[in-house]
């Protein structure tokens, strides 16, 4: 098992600044919330940009995201 943390945690709306953030605290993992990408923390849809913006700054960080905030 691993500790990771809430990306919240951290400040920001771009997912590579939140995830580098992350990484700098010492975690290799965390619960993303798609707040920490600029969009509502539930929305209707998430674009594909998003997406692949997330995903991108997941590999750059090396920081895997074990769970997505529903709330």
């Amino acid at each position: 098992m691993q500790i990771g943390v809430f990306a919240k945690t951290f400040p920001g709306s771009e997912p590579a600044g939140v995830l580098a953030a992350v990484r700098d605290a010492g975690f290799a993992v965390t619960q993303f919330t798609l707040a920490c990408a600029g969009l509502p923390s539930t929305p209707d849809a998430v674009p594909d940009d998003a997406v692949r913006a997330i995903a991108a700054a997941s590999d750059a960080s090396g920081v895997a995201l074990v769970a997505l905030s529903g709330t």
